[in-house]
């Protein structure tokens, strides 16, 4: 999987959970809660899916 495939993965989920935490849809709270979500995520993912994907190939 590419790296922007990777982050990609990242980004559904903080928002999805940023506006569980934040459900105003109409305020920037979500979104910042989201992106804020999404980057730390995005390393988490991307450790984990590289560790995942050495595994099957090996």
């Amino acid at each position: 999987m590419s790296r922007l495939g990777r982050a990609l993965v990242s980004v559904p989920i903080g928002f999805v959970v940023g506006f569980l935490f934040a459900p105003d849809p109409t305020g920037l709270l979500p979104i910042a809660v989201g992106a804020v979500l999404s980057a730390v995520l995005t390393p988490v993912v991307y450790v984990g899916i590289g560790k995942a994907s050495a595994a099957e190939s090996a």
